[in-house]
């Protein structure tokens, strides 16, 4: 049997060869989109270490994880995202999953995967099947759990994310926390051309009820969000007269 410095550093090289195909893709499809890039040497390196750290994730998990960015950026070619910059719409799938595992410190190989498709079935044309197909029953239930009825309009898209908070599981809480930073980050500092600011607060509003409801899974994740909302108002409060 090989030493398990050998199997490791072996299973290390077949990861950065799966990595460098899903690079190669990205590339091609976002026409190499710094930002995008960026996002997944990211992911990529969090992916690495945490292998070889040995917190968790086995190579056909880091494995898995890879086709499902490779999934998600096939899924959404030639989408992008709503804010006036545009970017390719990988970018916010990736930088979900680099959330969940840097400052949610998620090793969750179901979770992770799921944060990288939490779109895919209300955005795209993949199904719940396709998912499972491909990924399992419990990410897809993960999947599930996130995706909002578009049969519904959006007021009761919104009021249903609210109310269904509480009864959240928690990794589809973690996907769902990570989610809000990125949107209400993406809306404060660069909101889609036509938003108002009272516009941009209320979406600001509704994401901290959401938020607010949901489970408490993930210290460090909370604690993301209620300094954004601390430092939201914060910066709406008139200085006082010194």
């Amino acid at each position: 049997m090989e030493p398990r410095s050998q199997m490791t550093a072996k299973t290390l090289l077949e990861i950065k060869e799966h990595l460098g195909h899903c690079q190669s893709l990205l590339e091609h499809l976002t026409g190499k989109h710094a930002g995008v890039m960026d996002g997944f040497a990211s992911l990529s390196q969090i992916l690495q270490s945490s292998y070889a750290a040995g917190e968790g994730l086995i190579s056909d998990d880091i494995h898995k994880i890879i086709q499902a960015v490779e999934f998600a950026a096939e899924s959404h070619r030639g989408q992008v995202r709503k804010n006036a910059a545009g970017p390719p719409y990988i970018i916010h799938l990736i930088g979900v999953a680099n959330m969940l595992m840097l400052e949610g410190r998620v090793r969750d190989p179901d979770v992770i995967i799921a944060g990288l498709l939490h779109d895919s079935v209300e955005d795209t044309d993949t199904t719940f099947d396709d998912i499972r197909s491909a990924f399992g029953e419990r990410v897809e239930g993960f999947v599930h759990e996130v995706t909002d009825d578009k049969l519904l309009d959006k007021a009761q898209r919104k009021e249903l994310q609210i109310l269904n908070a509480p009864k959240t599981s928690a990794g589809a809480a973690q996907i769902q926390l990570c989610d809000k930073y990125y949107n209400l980050c993406d809306i404060a500092q660069d909101p889609p051309p036509g938003w108002t600011q009272e516009r941009i607060d209320g979406y600001v509003g509704w994401g901290q009820q959401v938020v607010y409801h949901l489970p408490w899974v993930n210290a460090s994740l909370k604690h993301m969000l209620y300094d954004f909302f601390e430092r939201y108002w914060q910066s709406k409060r008139p200085s006082s007269d010194l």
